[in-house]
């Protein structure tokens, strides 16, 4: 008979994700389903962490079960674990406009190459693609790969409905961003 492990310990996000362990949603896991109103949520408690100074924030609870030394499987936990991404995808978006408006473009693009190196994947050097750090279910994970982790413009015609949420989430995450007029500096703390 198997032995089922629990173990229960308290981590930050850099502490999941930045720690070169990957996570995915089951082929079979619902699609993302977030709304305006759970992301209003969790940028209202972003805030508040924020503005109390506040060194934790309870987030919820992931439940994963390991594959191997390095992959978990997110049980249950992954529409925030998604969301969360977004808001660092969006805050990755947000750099590259500043490098491309040529603000501190070569300190602003060593930070956005350190934070998507730590949260979202590293550039595989012989692909050129991103060996993300979070997979998605089968009907999000082309699109959450080819563009929002890539940091590409989304295609927003012809996607399903679930696609759209995620586009939808990156962009609401990346006004929210903008309207708080971090510099680079300022979205790196706000990242890590």
């Amino acid at each position: 008979m198997a032995t089922i492990n629990f173990d229960t310990s308290n981590k930050n996000f850099r502490e999941i994700l930045g720690n070169g362990l990957k996570y995915q949603v089951p082929r079979f896991q619902r699609d993302y389903a977030w709304t305006d109103e759970q992301w209003g949520d969790l940028w209202q408690d972003i805030e508040e962490v924020i503005t109390e100074s506040e060194e934790e924030h309870y987030m919820g609870y992931l439940v994963l079960q390991r594959v191997d030394d390095k992959t978990f499987i997110i049980i249950d936990g992954q529409q925030r674990l998604t969301t969360i991404t977004l808001i660092i995808i969006a805050s990755l978006y947000y750099l590259k406009e500043l490098v491309e408006a040529d603000n501190h473009s070569e300190d602003n693009q060593r930070r956005l190459d350190a934070l998507r190196s730590s949260y979202i994947g590293a550039l595989d050097p012989v692909s050129l693609t991103v060996e993300n750090k979070l997979t998605l279910n089968r009907n999000n994970q082309d699109y959450f790969k080819t563009y929002l982790a890539s940091l590409e413009k989304p295609r927003v015609s012809r996607i399903k409905k679930s696609e759209r949420q995620l586009a939808d989430a990156c962009k609401f995450f990346q006004a929210k961003i903008k309207a708080a007029k971090f510099d680079g500096e300022g979205v790196a703390n706000f990242v890590d």
